[in-house]
Order: C-alpha cells, then sequence, then structure tokens
C-alpha cells in the first residue's frame, strides 16, 4: 500500500489548486494574470493623468479593449486621448478636470490621479490589487482621496473585475 505524508499531501494539494489570480508589480505598472494567462496591465505612470487598465482579455485571450492611444492599430477609431482601457474617474472636482485630463490637452484645468500606494492579497479563486490615489490639481494639491479595491475573479469562461472605490475629500482624511 503506498501512504503520503502529510506535507506530501499538502504539496499535491496546492499543486492541483487553480492559479487564480496573480501580479507582476514594476514601477509604473502592475501585470495581472488570472489562471496563469495575462488578463490586463494596470497602468499609473507619469506619462498618463489617470490609472488606467489595459488591455483586457476575454478568458480565451481575446483583447476586447481598444489599444489606442497606448498603440496604433489599423481600422482602430483614434479620437478621445483620454479614453485608456477601463478606468474611473469624474469630469469636474472643484474646476478640475479628471475626465478628459489626457496630458496633451491644454483647455481647461487638467488635474492627475496619481498612485501613492498599492497592495496585492492572494485568494484561492481570486486576487485583490487595493490602491489609493491621490485626485490632485495642476499645483499638487491633493482634492479627493480614492481607495480602490479590485478583486480579479476566477473562470474557465470569464473575466470578471469586481471595483470597491471609496472617494474621500482631501480635508477629510
Amino acid at each position: 500500500m503506498n501512504h503520503m505524508s502529510a506535507s506530501q499531501s499538502l504539496l499535491l494539494f496546492f499543486l492541483i489548486l487553480p492559479l487564480a489570480a496573480q501580479v507582476r508589480f514594476a514601477a509604473d505598472k502592475i501585470d495581472i494574470d488570472v489562471d496563469g494567462k495575462p488578463f490586463t496591465t494596470l497602468y499609473f505612470g507619469a506619462d498618463n493623468n489617470k490609472p488606467f487598465l489595459s488591455p483586457l482579455r476575454s478568458a480565451s485571450g481575446k483583447i476586447v479593449t481598444r489599444r489606442f492611444p497606448m498603440e496604433k492599430v489599423e481600422g482602430e477609431s483614434s479620437d478621445h486621448l483620454h479614453h485608456r482601457g477601463l478606468w474611473f474617474s469624474y469630469d469636474d472636482v472643484n474646476g478640475v478636470k479628471f475626465w478628459e485630463n489626457d496630458p496633451s490637452y491644454k483647455k481647461g484645468t487638467v488635474g492627475r490621479i496619481v498612485a501613492r500606494r498599492a497592495a496585492w492579497k492572494d485568494g484561492p479563486k481570486s486576487g485583490v490589487l487595493e490602491c489609493t490615489f491621490d485626485w490632485n490639481d495642476p499645483n499638487g494639491t491633493t482634492l479627493l482621496v480614492e481607495n480602490r479595491a479590485m478583486t480579479f475573479l476566477s473562470n474557465p469562461t470569464l473575466r470578471i473585475i469586481d471595483f470597491d472605490i471609496t472617494l474621500t475629500a482631501a480635508d477629510k482624511v
């Protein structure tokens, strides 16, 4: 009779668990994989005025968001430079634009949503990326503090992101 030790059983148990979601951190982006396959990347670097997820992929790997303006793809529309993948913002906070805020825009008062903190938590069928962002006016004064939790869920046929976002006035933090 072949018996496994407790440590061998535990190792086997972890080897057959689904991979769920994993991340790779870099200086200005975080790559998110689901079940060992690329799903999306959170961009938050200085070249962007707001954080965004791009590209988004289906469970089969097909890209379902446009790539412009990050890259040019033949036949894809090239309008609205501020439409970058999937993002969250609001147009006017105390007279500062956070929606139409591409770095090239010169019309109006353009703000920036700046990453302050990011942390990853693993789960058996999901992963949670928790971030804190400062919504700053052009002088760098923080108007809002955003706490965001993005839960990336593992499913063989779907890709799911659940957003939990709290905005707090900076003078209330």
